[in-house]
């Protein structure tokens, strides 16, 4: 195995450098055929599964609403790090899986539209299934969570399930829970009672596992269990639902780990809740603590899995995805607390693989591609040797910082209880563990220059023999070990 792995990790270098060199074709994006991607091992080992949302467009309502906020240039308090982005850019999508792989997400829950053709939602679902179909080749599991709100009939959900039932609980990486095949449904809200749930749940020829949100009966006897979710009392509804304290019933639970909450909105022009949630509670609800490691710690044996709210609603301020104010806080506080021996060191490296597929706009696909193939084997110094960045990358983990107080980041311009982190939280100016320079690219006067492979922070002035090694490697070794199977 070591051996195996170690001459992969050489070829694909070798390839790269064949490549930069004008010896190998440029090829399209071949990462949705990468096969067995690495896990990543965590010491916590029930499923942690994150809620997104698919209904990003560049210039869209859901960045705009009625009003932006002019410190942020978007419709929340927080700026994504990458910028605003459409949820169905390759290169978003890319960065955002290996982004979660290496925080130790096992997969995605998609706010699924339905197949509607009202408003935007046919955009949503085509959003929805690009990001489904990258999910399985960096190792990722996806889910839906059915916005039944969309559906104005039974009839309409039926065909809703029925797409459901053939076209996506059918794929390996497919979200199974209590045995059985995982849907969610954000509500009811449209379809309500008993036996109307069973008539749309009719088409399955064997039931899956259904969750309906917590506090919520219109889907009767037909669900299985809950899923809880951001309530406006705080850490104390995550502590009712995880702990048993509601005195309710849920059947099977899925408890919710979240950040914080802060919507934009009444700024924004939007209804929507007002409330807020700080994002620095302990477990007991007083002030001073890390409001996701919190409910992570009050959730974590409630259920079979966990569900993260959210990756991306900015709308609401309870994204764990990296932002300008945040940086990576949130995820470097779920690699403590998952286990994962993973900082925001790697976390960088993701990014600068978004950075560079941005600035080079395709002319150097097949190397980046090959970046892809190896982060998403968790071969981080093959990654790093083809992007040219230190190995291990400068940085450390955020989470390891100040979590500062409750008010919102200062240039965001929040209230001051608005539960986001302020400045000593993790934002640009502070010192949560965030080193801002980064790993840095380090572009090369020659298109064949490879830079810290097996001499740390060196870059060698001639890369002749090194790539003559690799390529004896991947040709010699090669040859021997290429009906090795893993």
């Amino acid at each position: 195995m070591i051996r195996f792995a170690r001459f992969a990790s050489w070829a694909a270098l070798a390839a790269a450098a064949l490549t930069a060199c004008g010896a190998g074709p440029q090829t399209e994006s071949n990462t949705d055929t990468v096969t067995l991607p690495v896990s990543v091992p965590k010491t916590y080992t029930r499923k942690v599964y994150v809620h997104v949302m698919p209904w990003f467009q560049k210039g869209g309502q859901h960045w705009a609403m009625k009003a932006r906020n002019p410190a942020t240039g978007v419709a929340s308090w927080y700026k994504p790090l990458i910028g605003e982005y459409s949820s169905n850019d390759p290169n978003v999508i890319e960065y955002q899986l290996l982004t979660m792989k290496y925080a130790g997400i096992d997969g995605v829950i998609i706010d699924w539209p339905g197949l509607s053709k009202l408003y935007d939602l046919p955009q949503n679902k085509a959003n929805s299934d690009a990001i489904i179909n990258k999910t399985a080749a960096f190792g990722l599991e996806f889910g839906i969570c059915y916005e039944d709100f969309n559906a104005k009939s039974q009839d309409a959900a039926k065909a809703d399930m029925v797409y459901v039932r053939d076209s996506l609980i059918t794929r390996p990486n497919y979200i199974h829970l209590g045995g059985a095949p995982m849907v969610m449904v954000f509500g009811p809200q449209s379809i309500d009672g008993d036996a109307a749930w069973s008539n749309v749940l009719s088409v399955f020829p064997t039931s899956p596992s259904f969750f309906a949100l917590a506090y919520n009966n219109k889907a009767g006897s037909n669900a299985d269990g809950k899923f809880n979710w951001i309530q406006e009392n705080g850490i104390r509804g995550a502590l009712e639902f995880d702990q048993g304290q509601d005195g309710t019933n849920h059947g099977q639970k899925i408890p919710v780990v979240y950040p914080g909450f802060n919507t934009w909105y009444e700024k924004g022009g939007w209804d929507g809740p007002r409330w807020k949630v700080s994002f620095t509670l302990n477990a007991d609800g007083s002030e001073g603590g890390n409001t996701l490691q919190s409910t992570f710690e009050l959730g974590k044996s409630a259920g079979e899995a966990l569900q993260i709210a959210t990756w991306n609603d900015y709308g609401e301020g309870t994204m764990v995805e990296p932002t300008a104010e945040l940086q990576y806080q949130s995820l470097t506080a779920l690699q403590k607390s998952l286990g994962v021996s993973f900082t925001d060191k790697e976390l960088k490296v993701v990014k600068l693989l978004f950075d560079e597929r941005r600035q080079t706009n395709g002319s150097q696909q097949a190397q980046l591609d090959m970046a892809s193939a190896a982060l998403a084997n968790l071969d981080v110094a093959t990654a790093c040797a083809i992007l040219n960045c230190d190995n291990p990358p400068t940085g450390s983990a955020g989470a390891s910082g100040s979590t500062g107080s409750a008010g919102s980041p200062a240039a965001a311009g929040g209230p001051s209880n608005a539960g986001g982190a302020s400045s000593s939280a993790g934002g640009p100016s502070a010192s949560a563990g965030y080193d801002s320079s980064g790993p840095q690219p380090i572009h090369p006067t020659s298109s064949c220059s490879l830079a810290n492979v097996g001499n740390e922070g060196t870059k060698p002035a001639r890369p002749t023999p090194l790539l003559f090694a690799a390529l004896a490697l991947a040709f010699g070794v090669g040859r021997r070990k290429s009906r090795a199977s893993r």
